[in-house]
């Protein structure tokens, strides 16, 4: 799991399994279980690791897995506000690391390939790069009697 290998993701720490159709022959299934403990899959009966992945699922996993925040006033003609995934893709398109499949369109329930996926995290990389990390000056309490 590309997602899993980027975060370095501690798959020693996980022991907890979730899904009916995970098991411990199933590829990535470390990371499938570690990232659910984390929060960025939901935990269900069912992970369905045959099924490809779409562009709203990799939102949602790229925005949980980085931690990314924002909004953006675009609107997809294909994603209407109280589409499951809109926060996630607007948080995205906010951070610069999607613009759609068009400029009216991001077809959420298109899937996406291992290639395009690493697009999406290199691009997140590069975003979080070019954030600022806080700055300033860090001044120690000092505490006078």
């Amino acid at each position: 799991m590309i997602i899993g290998r980027t975060l370095e993701a501690d798959v020693q720490q996980q022991n907890e399994h979730h899904f009916l159709d995970v098991s411990a022959e199933t590829s990535g299934s470390d990371y499938i279980h570690t990232l659910t403990n984390e929060g960025i899959f939901a935990k269900s009966d069912h992970f369905h690791p045959q099924n490809p992945l779409t562009r709203a699922q990799m939102a949602k996993i790229v925005v949980l897995a980085f931690e990314l925040d924002g909004s953006s006033n675009k609107t997809f003609d294909d994603v209407g506000t109280d589409h499951w995934a809109a926060d996630y893709i607007n948080t995205l398109v906010a951070a610069g690391i999607t613009t759609g499949t068009s400029d009216k369109t991001y077809s959420p329930n298109d899937s996406i390939n291992r290639g395009q996926m690493a697009v999406f995290i290199n691009r997140t990389l590069d975003y979080l790069e070019e954030q600022p990390t806080g700055g300033g000056l860090e001044i120690d309490d000092i505490i006078i009697d």
